[in-house]
């Protein structure tokens, strides 16, 4: 009987012909066959372990058991296991350039299908091929390999979904000549196109043995595209220096080749092409929460962008005038833990800006509020059934209007019946599945306060629903003040006889 072990690749477009190499036992026969889910198909014997058989098309997204029959009529049934995918393309690439050199780091956007990491993919550079990663279901990236030739020139670039087995799309991409030196490079690589960043090109050759008095007054230069800027720093050892980028010039490419010299004459800069790219325009949009408290640490969503796909320590937002390290979520939102500020206990309202290259803030800017801790001092009742549906009057401070406004019940959030004014709220318990004690405490943004909410919050106690099985006397006179007694429960007693009521009718 055919047994089938493992197949190569295990992904295909829903457009067939992908050529699939079926490892396992066989033998050669003129009836050997191969079954994608309910398609059969011929199979090419090459030896009593492999055989290759050409994937039929699919209708849509789907993963088949690949399985073999020597006779026409059985098949194996080793459940191994083929996946058809959409039909996908090829969107863009950014950059669309690299020194002949490669080592770019490019981002290239797929159409037409969902991307996930169980997919092999694998770029192509005319010939040669480059392995790739999933940035999120829309993006993947490589890194561009050596031209094959010093003097550059475009070349088109496909993408492989199955480990380089099958290849889509054509997209131009260009090396310029020169070889960029292995050991200079350039910190950082991009900026806006308003120009002003502070670029440190480092790894440059240095002074060697030259003494103080021989490098007294020199003036270096950096030249981004045909533009000569001069050096604002130089490293005492001369391995690195620091210009300030131009001005993108209209018309011209979003890439510059940056060479550079110690003294001030073009004759001397290098050839060596490190490269800086221009960024579009940091846009924001909207902050969210807009709001949190004076400890910071609330998780915030900036979005607006582009924000480009950087080193992680690249990414920045700044609120006010500190500093935290970004989280890249797309090309059109960011994330941000939001730092402590001391001012008191007032609030205040600060700027915030994002930066992509570590350095640029976007001159965008968004407004977000630090707001004084929010305390809980009393809740009244402080106990009810967990049935829920118990009015909470929550007192304390700082109960300041808000959209957002909520109490948290534990780690249920419940929007106010009634803000009576800022230091009481009405709310009401949610419904719990066992007797508990939980914090109850306010936020201003909806999120559960990310500071240590134990201090500034209350206890409420959930209890079993009370149940009355007994009245004894069942009946009195009508003039009333009878003694009577009920039997049932849970009754606990909770050290005040003001909060036992017995209601009558």
């Amino acid at each position: 009987d055919p047994l089938v072990h493992i197949i190569y690749p295990r992904f295909g477009s829903v457009s067939g012909r992908t050529d699939v190499i079926v490892r396992g036992q066989f033998m050669p026969t003129t009836t050997l066959l191969c079954r994608f889910g309910i398609k059969v198909v011929d199979a090419l014997f090459v030896s009593e372990t492999e055989i290759v058989c050409r994937a039929p098309t699919a209708r849509h997204p789907a993963v088949m058991a690949v399985e073999v029959s020597v006779n026409g009529r059985d098949f194996s049934t080793s459940e191994v296991h083929y996946r058809y995918h959409e039909q996908f393309y090829l969107e863009s690439i950014t950059p669309a350039l690299s020194p002949s050199i490669g080592g770019v780091t490019t981002v290239i956007k797929i159409g037409g299908t969902a991307l996930d990491e169980d997919m092999q993919f694998v770029c192509r550079f005319n010939t040669s091929h480059t392995p790739a990663i999933v940035i999120d279901n829309s993006f993947i990236s490589c890194i561009s390999p050596a031209a094959s030739s010093s003097e550059g020139g475009v070349v088109p670039v496909s993408v492989s979904a199955n480990d380089g087995v099958d290849f889509v799309g054509s997209i131009d991409f260009r090396y310029f000549p020169g070889q960029q030196s292995e050991t200079m490079f350039l910190s950082p690589t991009h900026g806006p196109e308003s120009g002003g960043t502070q670029v440190e090109v480092r790894g440059l050759a240095g002074f060697g043995s030259a003494t103080a008095d021989l490098l007294e007054g020199l003036n270096g230069i950096c030249r981004f595209g045909n533009i000569v800027v001069p050096a604002t720093d130089i490293s005492d050892d001369g391995i690195s220096m620091v210009c300030t980028s131009p001005p993108k010039q209209e018309g011209s490419t979003s890439w510059l080749s940056v060479d550079v010299a110690y003294q001030p004459t073009e004759e001397a800069l290098t050839t060596n092409g490190a490269v800086f790219i221009y960024d579009e325009n940091v846009d924001l949009y909207d902050i969210w929460p807009a709001m949190g408290p004076l400890t910071g640490l609330t998780p915030v969503r900036i979005r607006g962008g582009p924000f480009v796909v950087g080193s992680s320590d690249e990414l920045l937002c700044r609120f006010g005038e500190q500093i935290v390290v970004g989280t890249w979520h797309s090309k059109g939102e960011v994330g941000c833990v939001v730092p402590a500020i001391d001012v008191g206990s007032e609030s205040v309202i600060v700027d915030v800006n994002v930066a992509i290259n570590g350095q640029d803030f976007s001159e965008s800017s968004l407004r977000y509020t630090y707001h004084p801790l929010v305390t809980v001092t009393k809740i009244l009742p402080s106990h009810g059934p967990v049935s829920g549906g118990t009015i909470v009057a929550v007192e304390g401070e700082h109960f300041d209007s808000s959209s957002a406004l909520t109490c948290w019940f534990g780690s249920v959030p419940m929007t106010p019946i009634e803000q009576v004014n800022s230091t009481q709220l009405i709310c009401e318990a949610p419904p719990t599945l066992r007797p508990s004690e939980v914090e109850v405490h306010v936020s201003l943004n909806g999120f559960v306060p990310p500071y240590n909410v134990s201090a500034y919050a209350q206890i409420y106690g959930y209890e079993e629903v009370l149940r009355i099985d007994k009245v004894d006397p069942p009946f009195g006179p009508s003039r009333g003040n009878s003694s009577i007694i009920v039997s049932g429960g849970p009754f606990v007693d909770y050290g005040s006889k003001s909060e036992m009521h017995c209601r009558f009718g």
